[in-house]
């Protein structure tokens, strides 16, 4: 978990993004989601013990359609070895 709180975006509008280059912080995450649309919050999470990255986070976005244009430009995208998996987080206990 993160050390900070994330702050969360309405319904609809956060999206969860896996396979992040370790070297990615928050203001990289955030620079690559921002061309869809503003920003609520831009969260890479860390291991608490040692900093690094956990190679996932969150992007909230103001509006539900900036948040679903994101998912459908960079799921799926090649950065580096890996390609981001990126999907509108879901509600806890749903699948």
């Amino acid at each position: 978990r993160s050390t900070k709180r994330r702050r969360v975006g309405p319904q609809g509008c956060n999206v969860f993004v896996l396979h992040l280059p370790r070297e990615w912080g928050d203001k990289a995450l955030a620079e690559a989601f921002r061309p869809f649309g503003p920003l609520h919050s831009a969260t890479v999470y860390k291991d608490r013990a040692t900093g690094l990255s956990r190679c996932f986070g969150f992007v909230s976005y103001m509006d539900a359609t900036a948040a679903a244009l994101a998912v459908a430009n960079l799921d799926g995208m090649q950065i580096g070895p890996r390609r981001l998996k990126v999907s509108l987080k879901e509600k806890r206990g749903q699948s």
